[in-house]
């Protein structure tokens, strides 16, 4: 279960196990392992990873609305976690928390990369935004984004024989 410290900007930082699951997953993408093993003694320290959690849709857009975040900065929304890839940019990967049914247990799997800054400016297409990746299937988000094509695709691709 995941444990919170005390709050900065009203969200309550994860930590605990959901944490180091989260980083885990993160250490799969290219982008967010950058820089953690410095290449010559003198090399700048590194951005560790720093996890939010927004309780509410509200909370969400206002953490993609505020400051600009430091790589390896995210936020956990529900099943969802956004974490920057750009250090002060706008790249965020999505990952989904998934259940195993033969375990019992949760992971973190990456399956997009997005930017929010345009969906931020609009309350009624942020939430719209969110509710279709809370809702996509997680191998279905690159259309939903725009890229790639979903499951219904591939399968239709599949029976005839591309």
């Amino acid at each position: 279960m995941e444990t919170v410290t005390a709050e900065k900007d009203a969200l309550r930082f994860l930590e605990g196990e959901e944490r180091d699951k989260l980083v885990f997953a993160c250490l799969k993408s290219r982008w967010l392992t950058q820089g953690l093993q410095p290449t010559r003694n003198n090399a700048p320290e590194t951005s560790p990873f720093s996890f939010q959690i927004a309780e509410s849709i509200k909370d969400l857009r206002d953490y993609f609305r505020g400051s600009p975040h430091g790589i390896r900065e995210g936020v956990v929304f529900k099943a969802l976690a956004f974490v920057q890839q750009v250090d002060c940019g706008d790249e965020w990967l999505v990952l989904r928390r998934i259940l195993d049914d033969e375990s019992g247990n949760t992971y973190w799997m990456p399956f997009e990369s997005a930017s929010f800054g345009r969906a931020v400016k609009h309350a009624a297409r942020f939430e719209c935004t969110i509710e279709a990746l809370l809702n996509a299937e997680p191998f279905d988000t690159a259309v939903l984004l725009g890229r790639g094509q979903s499951t219904r695709q591939r399968k239709r691709l599949n029976r005839s024989g591309s």
